[in-house]
């Protein structure tokens, strides 16, 4: 017959590996809350991204924007590596 100190002790196994059981669990849900929390934001941060992206590029103007306002103003500007008459012309100065 099993004695009564080995059930309590069996009992008290028990109870310490379901306490065990509980914690890792909880410890699970933290971090799988966590990872979904983070994947939010990671969507949140590329969505702000793409909108500064296109923001930008609103801004920007194509080169043929520029060459054609360059040539209605009638500038003396040229891209680098075009012959503007300058010796130096395409020489990258610092």
């Amino acid at each position: 017959m099993i004695s009564a100190k080995r059930i309590v002790y069996l009992i008290t196994l028990a109870m310490l590996f379901g306490l065990a059981v509980v914690q890792l669990r909880t410890e699970h849900m933290k971090s799988v809350y966590e990872m979904v929390r983070m994947t939010n934001r990671q969507k949140e941060l590329q969505q702000e991204i793409w909108h500064y992206q296109v923001q930008i590029s609103r801004r920007i103007e194509s080169p043929h924007q520029i060459v054609r306002q360059v040539e209605e103003l009638e500038l003396d500007i040229h891209p680098p590596g075009e012959d503007s008459g300058d010796a130096d012309a395409g020489i990258n100065r610092p």
